[in-house]
């Protein structure tokens, strides 16, 4: 059954109602699952980086999991620095692709924070959530990630 909602919707931070993440201190960071996504047939995903002072990197990775949440693995990561940025991103599965994605959690089989080349077969899963990591002691630092389930 496809999911219905195409409402778009914010990725939040952890324990909050807050619809952005503040980042401040070095870390990381993995939100709550947005669950009730199964049947997916795309996916639009929005990354907005609000720079503020001060910090050294940022990577914001979009997750997803096909186990219940038990093993996330990423659908889109995003790189930023000291700099304001957006990313605008639709995704959809891939038919007849035989080269498999290694998409580790948190990025951290991309050597030097270089995403993997080229268009990979990537499941959508039923749930997303975000996933930051950060260096740097970053001030008045603000993520906003909104998604659009078709």
């Amino acid at each position: 059954m496809a999911t219905s909602n195409t409402t778009v919707m914010p990725l939040q931070p952890p324990g909050t109602d807050a619809n952005d993440w503040t980042i401040t201190a070095p870390g990381t960071v993995a939100g709550p699952w947005q669950e009730e996504l199964a049947g997916m047939a795309r996916l639009s995903i929005e990354i907005r980086f609000t720079y503020g002072s001060a910090g050294a990197t940022c990577r914001v990775c979009v997750q997803s999991s096909l186990d219940g949440g038990n093993t996330a693995y990423d659908l889109l990561i995003a790189d930023f620095t000291t700099a304001a940025g957006v990313i605008l991103a639709t995704m959809v599965p891939v038919q007849g692709v035989a080269q498999a994605a290694d998409m580790s959690d948190g990025g951290t089989l991309y050597a030097g924070g270089n995403a993997l080349a080229g268009i990979k077969a990537v499941p959508l899963g039923d749930r997303l959530r975000a996933k930051i990591i950060s260096t740097g002691q970053y001030a008045n630092t603000v993520v906003s990630i909104r998604t659009m389930a078709a």
